[in-house]
């Protein structure tokens, strides 16, 4: 991270290297049960996300630069998670690394204009580039390739992914990405494809009553959700999925 950040002085990546150090941060926390802070100085903005995790309420929260409802009851431990500290710990840093995405396209639920998606595509990138640099490409490969054997493929952009396209464009450090404008190709080359694209709705997407659907955003995790048939199905038996008739009201039963 101090590499990174140094490397992104100046250019459209700071806020990003700024998120992947937080995002980090909070996850070295739970997995350890001891605080920390991250490289960059953002003790506040850690300790204010632990609270929340401990208090375990849906809020609005802040999480990369744009308040969104977030869930932290999804961090109430539950089966044999709360057998053991440590897999207690386990289960609370996933479930990190699956709820904080970084949604960098594609949201409009017509309650919450996304304004800060740039941002968001940043952090995905520097985390990305964070890994790269470490060297610990190939351990998430094999953890996320088991878990893709046992359960499905992830259901949101994933660091194998967004590597590819980052090598294929050249992007090698927070300097090879300059200015907004940098951000906002690399941005339409995603919205190009369908990476990225979320099949299976999670979290607070508000819908307005009517025959609009909620379009769910494109987002990158760093562990998030897997796509599974019976999850898909019970999502497209729900509202707004449910198919409405020809004068947009929904017939009463």
């Amino acid at each position: 991270i101090p590499a990174l950040w140094a490397q992104a002085a100046g250019t459209a990546m700071t806020n990003g290297v700024l998120d992947a150090d937080y995002f980090l941060a909070v996850a070295r926390s739970l997995v350890s049960g001891v605080t920390h802070n991250g490289s960059l100085g953002q003790t506040t903005r850690v300790a204010t996300t632990l609270n929340a995790i401990n208090n375990k309420l849906p809020i609005p929260f802040d999480l990369f630069g744009e308040v969104r409802d977030v869930d932290f009851s999804q961090f109430t431990v539950r089966s044999h998670y709360a057998n053991t500290p440590t897999l207690t710990r386990y289960f609370r840093a996933m479930m990190w690394c699956g709820i904080a995405d970084f949604r960098y396209a594609g949201f409009s639920d017509g309650a919450h204009a996304k304004t800060n998606t740039l941002r968001e595509l940043a952090g995905a990138v520097a985390l990305e580039l964070a890994l790269r640099n470490s060297g610990g490409f190939s351990n998430w490969f094999e953890f996320n390739r088991t878990l893709e054997m046992y359960v499905g493929t992830p259901d949101s952009l994933n660091f194998a992914q967004l590597n590819g396209l980052l090598l294929a464009a050249g992007i090698d450090s927070p300097a090879d990405l300059p200015t907004q404008a940098s951000l906002t190709n690399l941005q339409n080359q995603l919205m190009s494809g369908e990476l990225g694209l979320q099949q299976i709705t999670s979290g607070y997407y508000y819908s307005p009553f009517s025959a609009e659907q909620v379009k769910l955003p494109r987002s990158f995790t760093f562990m998030g959700q897997r796509f599974v048939m019976d999850s898909w199905a019970f999502s497209k038996s729900t509202f707004d999925d449910i198919i409405w008739d020809e004068d947009g009201i929904p017939q009463v039963t």
